[in-house]
């Protein structure tokens, strides 16, 4: 059998000195993410701390490997020089029914600011809500981001709704929708397979986006160097 040596973890608002600790045992080290209850701007300092004594050489390049627990935020990622990250989020979002989109500065997309996340669901509770959904979007939104869709050579998808009494049994491309009431249930019928009716075509959308992410990163090691605030003094 083999055995791993663990990876330690530091964690959110833990005494420094127990980092310190990880880096006279090992060169790779985990952080917590930016969890529920944590502030962002708190977290940014916490973790510039961090990065501080793990590129505190004059070069300014990583001398510990650092892994991101539960890490998505495209800023937080392209903030520091991680070795690692993860996070379950792409396949959330596609479970919840949504797709993650980048968004154009100028004419390129960046993957340095948050990207869209947009509820594409035909079955989506955000259906009929301003601004949430896909079908609610302007057409200059859709546009775009059906042209993104086209560029990954996945479809929108198309269905319709019909209303079958409850003892009707679906045939292949038809689900049902909801729970019978007084007799009748609804049916979605597939027309195309797409984003809006399949939570796999979101898992690839969603995890194309992360991979694209990953690729704009400069590659490990890259020097990092840590900003002042606004009275140009370092926080300790």
């Amino acid at each position: 059998m083999l055995f791993r040596s663990p990876l330690p973890v530091y964690h959110y608002a833990e005494n420094i000195e127990w980092l310190k600790k990880y880096m006279e045992v090992t060169d790779y080290i985990g952080i917590s993410g930016l969890g529920q209850g944590i502030n962002k701007k708190d977290y940014i300092q916490w973790a510039d701390r961090v990065f501080s004594l793990v590129c505190s050489g004059k070069d300014h390049l990583p001398k510990y490997k650092i892994h991101g627990f539960a890490l998505t935020s495209t800023e937080l990622i392209h903030r520091w020089p991680w070795y690692s990250v993860d996070s379950s989020s792409w396949v959330q979002f596609s479970q919840y029914g949504k797709v993650i989109i980048p968004k154009m500065i100028g004419n390129q997309i960046s993957y340095k600011v948050k990207p869209y996340e947009v509820f594409v669901s035909t079955r989506s509770p955000a259906i009929g809500k301003n601004d949430e959904h896909f079908e609610t979007l302007s057409k200059m939104e859709q546009s775009y981001i059906l042209d993104y869709l086209s560029s990954l050579n996945i479809s929108y998808g198309k269905s319709h709704f019909k209303i079958v009494d409850a003892d009707y049994k679906c045939e292949e491309h038809e689900k049902p929708w909801g729970k019978a009431e007084n007799g009748k249930k609804k049916i979605e019928v597939i027309e195309e397979f797409g984003v809006s009716n399949r939570h796999e075509y979101r898992d690839m959308v969603n995890y194309q986006f992360y991979v694209d992410l990953e690729r704009s990163v400069p590659p490990w090691p890259c020097p990092w160097k840590r900003t002042t605030n606004r009275l140009g003094l370092i926080r300790s």
